[in-house]
């Protein structure tokens, strides 16, 4: 299973800039862009905030699909 983390999609569909989600939950603008990247997954603490400052449900930040092995 896979977890695709979509901040990135929802805040440009949002309108909102990284500096505006860093003001509105204190999590610095680079650790959000390590977040959008990949380079970082979030805690589900973290991704609680950054969807109450998007306005949106957790559920609309994350993405599961099944991966299937092709063995």
């Amino acid at each position: 299973m896979k977890i695709a983390i979509l901040i990135a999609d929802v805040r440009k569909a949002k309108g909102k800039s990284q500096r505006q989600i860093s003001e509105a939950t204190g999590i610095a603008e680079r650790q959000l862009s390590r977040y959008e990247n990949q380079h970082e997954t979030p805690s589900l603490a973290t991704l609680v905030k950054v969807a109450g400052a998007l306005g949106v449900n957790f559920s609309d930040l994350v993405e599961v699909s099944d991966m299937v092995d092709p063995a």
